[in-house]
């Protein structure tokens, strides 16, 4: 019976009723829906562009539906964390920003203005990896910068960025999230290492 159910749910038009129908059946199940015309997903994160910056959903989120027992008997939105990877391209456009005494460039305020209005957790990851992947060749002092410049951002507030005023002069806070962002790079750089090492022997076995 909770199997149908369930199958009658993820292929109905209107789940939200089978389920409510159906509650003692299945309350202790949640269905995470991507392709409803209705959405209790919080936030409606959509494709934005400023220019040459992009943020792109992973999926259709504003088409995204959580059926639960509390969704459902509750009616309770959930309160979802929105979070943005930037890319090396927008981490290094913010080293410009905090390092670089004449560089402005107004789509990527008004991308880093966008992310802190609406509460969105930026990460830095996606750079780390490509640092990692690209052997270091960049600079190290380039990249420390730009990670120092990240965490910047994350102490910028919306008023600074509004005016302008940001504050370039990092703190001891600043540097010692840098300095853990760093180890975190030497650390996927290190594991590359390691399975270049064993893919290396296995090709020297293998032929």
């Amino acid at each position: 019976m909770r199997k149908k159910l369930i199958e009658q749910i993820l292929i109905s038009p209107s789940p939200f009723s089978i389920f409510e129908e159906n509650y003692n059946e299945l309350r202790n199940t949640r269905f995470l829906l991507f392709d409803n015309n209705s959405n209790n997903f919080g936030k409606k994160f959509q494709k934005m562009e400023f220019n040459n910056f992009t943020i792109s959903p992973l999926a259709e989120y504003h088409n995204t539906m959580v059926l639960d027992q509390y969704t459902v008997k509750e009616s309770r939105e959930l309160e979802v964390v929105h979070c943005v990877d930037f890319d090396s391209n927008i981490i290094s456009n913010l080293r410009k920003l905090f390092f670089h005494t004449n560089y402005s460039n107004e789509y990527l305020i008004k991308l880093l203005l966008y992310v802190k209005k609406e509460r969105i957790q930026p990460n830095c990851s996606p750079y780390l990896i490509e640092c990692a992947a690209n052997n270091f060749n960049l600079d190290k002092q380039d990249i420390y910068e730009s990670l120092l410049s990240f965490s910047l951002l994350e102490n910028t507030n919306i008023e600074q960025l509004i005016t302008n005023h940001l504050n370039k002069e990092p703190s001891s806070t600043d540097y010692l999230d840098t300095d853990e962002r760093w180890r975190s790079l030497i650390e996927l750089k290190n594991m590359q290492l390691k399975n270049i090492s064993q893919d290396t022997i296995i090709s020297i076995v293998y032929y």
